[in-house]
Formats: C-alpha cells, sequence, structure tokens
C-alpha cells in the first residue's frame, strides 16, 4: 500500500509539472501575441 501511495503521488507530481508548463506556455504565448499583435 505504502508503494501505491508513493507511485500516485508521482503521477501526481509529474501531472502537476505538466499543468504547470503549459500554464507558463500559454502565458509566454499571451505577451508573445500582446508584443507583436
Amino acid at each position: 500500500m505504502d508503494e501505491f501511495k508513493r507511485a500516485l503521488l508521482n503521477v501526481y507530481m509529474v501531472l502537476f509539472l505538466i499543468n504547470f508548463a503549459i500554464h507558463i506556455f500559454n502565458a509566454t504565448l499571451k505577451l508573445i501575441n500582446l508584443n507583436f499583435g
């Protein structure tokens, strides 16, 4: 059970990092659109 919790936590962290990266990517695109649009 402890191993399962650890694996679940790893999956959650990976999803969080992916979501964070997408958020930064979208914010960067918005800034580029504001500057050059």
